[in-house]
């Protein structure tokens, strides 16, 4: 199931009740403490969808905007630092439904900024990078939120970004997904670049399915 799916959409279960619940605590520490550098930060959402399931809850991106606007240290952050909202979203149909709840939320604060942007993650970051290496500039402090639906991540480029001072990731790791893939030959290719390199392929003689599960996380965070 792709993020265009209606079925995706039309529903808000558990884990994405956990993934957001789990955003909202770290975002909200994150944001005075990122401040403290001054000048500029980002927040940078990988997958940010629609912005809102039919069933009325917030996306990732309105979740976090809203979360600076009632946060309790907006003014103290804003009155030193210019916080940027940086959306990837690939798909049109759900870009355009998320660009009708950024606009919801009227005029915003000077000093916050939402940068919607259809375009892969991916490729986008890589451009900024190889800019900022060719210029020998460093990229804004910055907070990303890697939220794939399966498991297209490049650990390659995980470490590029965390190659930068001052940048922090929270991953969704799909692990139900990824334990399915690594049977599958087809996709030992996604799974090298995944892992960053082919240790995955010894997981399988773990027969316990939690033991196997630890093995496979510990692997990745390595």
């Amino acid at each position: 199931m792709g993020e265009t799916d209606e079925e995706y959409w039309a529903e808000y279960d558990g884990l994405q009740l956990s993934k957001h619940n789990l955003l909202r605590k770290y975002l909200g520490g994150w944001f005075p403490i990122l401040s403290s550098f001054k000048g500029k930060v980002l927040y940078i959402d990988c997958h940010a969808g629609r912005g809102r399931h039919n069933t009325g809850q917030e996306g990732s991106p309105v979740l976090a905007i809203k979360l600076l606007l009632n946060h309790n240290y907006r003014d103290r952050i804003l009155a030193t630092t210019e916080v940027n909202f940086i959306l990837f979203e690939i798909d049109k149909n759900n870009y355009d439904l998320l660009c009708e709840e950024l606009n919801k939320l009227g005029k915003l604060p000077p000093k916050i900024n939402v940068f919607p942007v259809q375009a892969d993650y991916a490729d986008a970051l890589r451009e900024i990078i190889e800019d900022s290496r060719k210029k020998g500039k460093l990229i804004a402090p910055f907070f990303a939120f890697v939220d794939p639906y399966t498991f297209t991540l490049s650990m390659d480029l995980l470490n590029d970004l965390l190659g930068f001072p001052h940048c922090e990731l929270l991953i969704n790791f799909m692990y139900r997904f990824v334990d399915m893939a690594m049977t599958r030959p087809p996709q030992a290719e996604n799974m090298d670049s995944l892992f960053g390199c082919s240790n995955w392929r010894e997981l399988s003689q773990f027969k316990d399915s939690h033991l196997r599960a630890n093995k496979t996380i510990e692997l990745f965070s390595h």
